[in-house]
């Protein structure tokens, strides 16, 4: 991987500093949709999320191509455009000028470098215009590690919604990097907290492969320690190893601790309780970390002996008006010349566009409202505000750079600009001093290391009888409170693992225990 980044860095240093016309070697189809503006931002998401790669027995050049979707991501991207087109209906922000995008999409990291260099330079071989200023994305933390790695030395600023390792603040590896999601530096913070306060002291920990969970686990265990809770083991899942898997089970029922912090990402997360429905582990409390803890079709009654009582943090849940209508709106037919929207139209319905004896036929007037996915799961707005902050991010720093009184620029003093003066490296100086509130009452701003203010909402698994699930808002950790202060409880009913529970006070907090911890 070092060396394909080398490569493309030298590529685009050496484009930037011939200043040559755009040209276009390759077409591709990364990017999935787009609209032109007077000044334009890129989006960079997984749509398609897995990458198969045909070797041909090495007869014949290997390609590879993407498979399966994640509507997850496709969210993200309609919430960019909807952010996009909101913006520019507002005749305050960005008077006389318009916001254009560029969405991308791709599989695999190699396809995910390849979008963030085509956001830069270009891929319309009839249209090399149109300036990415800032790059919005990605969701996965070791992805967003190779994305500013490339972006950051032409200084373009990158704003990611989803990527929390804490490792990402470290400006002098990372210097173009800012985001609107908590870093996880405050998520293991506010988890310690959560264990000091009930008096955990002696846990065990489970994580995933990537960045976001080897690095969060890893600092919760320095952290922890530092303040006098000991880690009784910390394993590693993975998907294809099934003798570490069995070490997880045995350790489990061999171990004394009663807390055990599952730190994954989501889609470890789902593997890892699919092959824990077999196995009876109970009398343990289950605590999960941020990117699995509200997604309630991880339930099952399989599981149910795993998440019923589950505590953890999740981003604060947010109200975006008309995000939801406009999300339920998508049609085939806004999307005409894109073959993504048709396949993921497919998935959606499991039908098809093209006659066949399998599928049923495809009108393109299917109602999303009759269907069940993370797409159109509009009852919760927690990772798509994010993304609706790190686009108003971006124009409140355009703003900031083209205000204008008497010929200067009221905030820098300097000489007014014009939009084609507009730079991604101005842009880039400007997101530093940006100081806002969204219409939903967000106040945004970034520290010295690009990081946004840290809050968490504080869930809890509440199973009911039918085998449905209430995740219960419980409490709220606010990093901006004082000490002592930050993590707070609200008056409601907490329930832990297990369903013979025996009502007891703690802390004035009604609580259901049926072990002690």
């Amino acid at each position: 991987m070092g060396v394909i980044i080398f490569v493309l860095l030298t590529l685009l240093s050496r484009t930037r500093a011939d200043e040559q016309t755009c040209k276009v070697i390759q077409k591709t189809t990364l990017k999935s949709f787009s609209k032109n503006g007077d000044l334009n931002i890129a989006g960079i998401f997984s749509i398609t999320s897995t990458r198969k790669l045909v070797d041909n027995n090495y007869q014949a050049v290997p390609y590879s191509y993407c498979q399966r979707y994640n509507h997850r991501e496709l969210k993200f991207a309609q919430t960019m455009i909807f952010t996009v087109e909101e913006i520019n209906r507002d005749p305050s922000l960005l008077p006389g000028l318009t916001l254009g995008y560029k969405v991308y999409n791709g599989c695999g990291v190699e396809n995910l470098i390849r979008a963030a260099i085509e956001a830069l330079n270009g891929n319309d071989p009839l249209d090399c215009s149109g300036q990415t200023l800032a790059v919005l994305g990605h969701s996965s933390s070791g992805v967003s590690d190779d994305i500013n790695t490339i972006i950051s030395s032409v200084s373009v600023p990158q704003i990611s919604h989803l990527s929390t390792c804490a490792c990402l603040s470290e400006k002098s590896r990372y210097p173009t990097f800012f985001r609107t999601v908590p870093s996880d530096q405050f998520q293991i913070t506010a988890l310690v907290q959560l264990m000091k306060y009930f008096d955990w002291r002696w846990v065990g920990v489970i994580y995933s492969m990537g960045t976001y969970a080897a690095e969060g686990s890893s600092e919760f265990v320095k952290k922890a320690q530092k303040e006098g809770i000991f880690v009784e083991y910390r394993l590693l899942y993975l998907k294809s190893s099934i003798s570490k898997f069995r070490t997880i089970v045995k350790t489990l029922k061999k171990s004394s601790s009663k807390v055990v912090l599952l730190f994954m990402s989501l889609s470890y997360t789902k593997s890892f309780l699919s092959k824990m429905e077999g196995h009876n582990i109970t009398g343990k409390q289950w605590v999960g970390s941020e990117s699995w803890i509200t997604h309630a079709d991880l339930v099952s009654a399989d599981r149910e002996h795993i998440l019923h009582g589950a505590i953890g943090y999740s981003l604060p849940r947010a109200s975006i008006p008309g995000l939801g209508a406009f999300l339920l709106s998508l049609k085939p037919s806004d999307e005409s010349n894109s073959t993504l929207i048709k396949a993921v139209w497919e998935d959606f319905f499991d039908c098809s566009f093209t006659p066949s004896n399998t599928s049923t036929l495809c009108t393109g007037e299917e109602d999303l409202k009759n269907i069940t996915s993370d797409y159109t799961d509009i009852t919760n707005f927690r990772e798509e505000n994010s993304v609706y902050t790190a686009v108003y991010s971006v124009a409140f720093a355009l703003q900031m750079l083209l205000q204008c009184e008497n010929g200067l620029n009221p905030s820098t003093g300097k000489l007014c600009l014009t939009k084609e003066e507009v730079t991604p490296k101005l842009v880039f100086d400007a997101l530093k001093h940006i100081n806002f509130t969204t219409r939903n009452g967000d106040i945004v701003y970034f520290d010295e290391n690009g990081d946004s203010i840290a809050k968490y909402d504080l869930m809890n698994w509440q199973m009911r009888e039918d085998g449905s699930v209430d995740i219960v808002r419980i409490g709220e950790f606010d990093d901006s409170y004082p000490e002592g202060k930050k993590l707070k409880f609200n008056n409601v009913k907490i329930v832990w693992s297990g369903y013979n529970n025996a009502v007891i006070v703690k802390h004035n907090i009604t609580m259901l225990l049926n072990f002690e911890v």
